[in-house]
């Protein structure tokens, strides 16, 4: 596996506990504090995927699986019920180079 994916991957596990203080949290790719994200998955048990980017270098990682965690405000989250869900992601998520595995 991929160091800058490990990192990238360890960064957004730390997403939740930093949640009102993004900008405490570095890029994995750059170093800058510019990191965003989204959360999309079933309203019900709260499982879906993540995207995390940083918004300078435009680089980031696509993460399936997780659990949405209750901190994360409903304007960061896409629910596979949505119909607009798919518009909603183009809107909130800039292109960004998905570091791999």
């Amino acid at each position: 596996m991929k160091k800058i994916f490990q990192c990238w991957v360890q960064t957004a596990a730390f997403i939740p506990d930093y949640i009102d203080n993004l900008s405490a949290l570095n890029c994995p790719s750059c170093g800058c504090s510019t990191l965003d994200y989204l959360y999309g998955g079933d309203r019900e048990t709260r499982v879906g995927y993540g995207l995390f980017w940083c918004t300078t270098c435009k680089r980031g990682v696509h993460i399936s699986r997780l659990y949405i965690p209750a901190v994360v405000s409903e304007n960061k989250v896409i629910y596979f019920d949505d119909p607009h869900g798919s518009e909603k992601q183009a809107q909130l998520v800039p292109e960004f180079k998905r570091m791999t595995p």
